[in-house]
């Protein structure tokens, strides 16, 4: 917002350069301009699941290897507090995000901040997390899919409040339906549906063995 580019110019004159514009273009579009690494990059863009995602990746590549994420307007996704008579919905999609890419194990947490107006992780890049292979296959498919980690346990958004898990599951609130297809989209690659296909091929009756084709 315009406020919060006053503030920070007030506090480092001389130091900030503002780029309006969609983040997901003007941030890949700014890479080799910058005079160094970012130490401190602050993902509070749109909400939307895919969006925070991209964002992520693409100011990673901006950064420095010890650079700290400051992720806002994210709950505890286990029991995401309902504030504001539901106001608290955008936050499903930053934060079904960050957990996915801590699932991935791109990201490791330093320290969380979850209830009321102000709800935010502060979290450092794995130093293990292959992100250039992720960037390259953007640039070689224009698909975005996060590595696949089926032995940790999948996200999913839990609220506090029986009300607000009715909006974000039913169709008056399509915000939470176009998360969890992003999530499934992005988060499921083929080792995953592997996985997930497993279970069902052990239930199949015994005699549907028979028709299998020969190796």
């Amino acid at each position: 917002s315009q406020a919060a580019l006053a503030h920070i110019t007030s506090r480092f004159p001389g130091r900030v350069s503002a780029h309006k514009g969609n983040s997901l273009l003007t941030v890949p579009a700014a890479a080799g301009r910058l005079p160094a690494p970012c130490d401190l990059v602050v993902i509070d863009g749109r909400h939307e699941f895919e969006a925070v995602v991209h964002d992520f990746i693409s100011l990673a590549a901006l950064a420095a290897p010890s650079a700290l994420y400051l992720f806002d307007d994210i709950c505890d996704h286990t029991r995401c507090e309902d504030w504001a008579e539901g106001n608290a919905i955008h936050m499903g999609g930053p934060t079904l995000a960050l957990c996915e890419l801590r699932r991935a194990g791109l990201l490791a947490l330093l320290n969380t901040s979850f209830g009321g107006v102000r709800s935010w992780v502060l979290a450092t890049v794995n130093q293990s997390a292959d992100l250039a292979s992720i960037r390259r296959e953007i640039g070689r498919t224009g698909r975005l899919r996060l590595p696949c980690a089926s032995d940790a346990p999948r996200c999913m958004m839990r609220w506090s409040r029986r009300a607000a898990q009715t909006v974000w599951a039913g169709s008056e609130a399509p915000f939470g339906d176009r998360a969890r297809r992003a999530q499934q989209r992005m988060s499921m690659g083929p080792a995953c549906r592997l996985e997930a296909e497993l279970p069902q091929l052990r239930r199949q009756p015994r005699q549907q063995q028979h028709h299998r084709l020969p190796m």
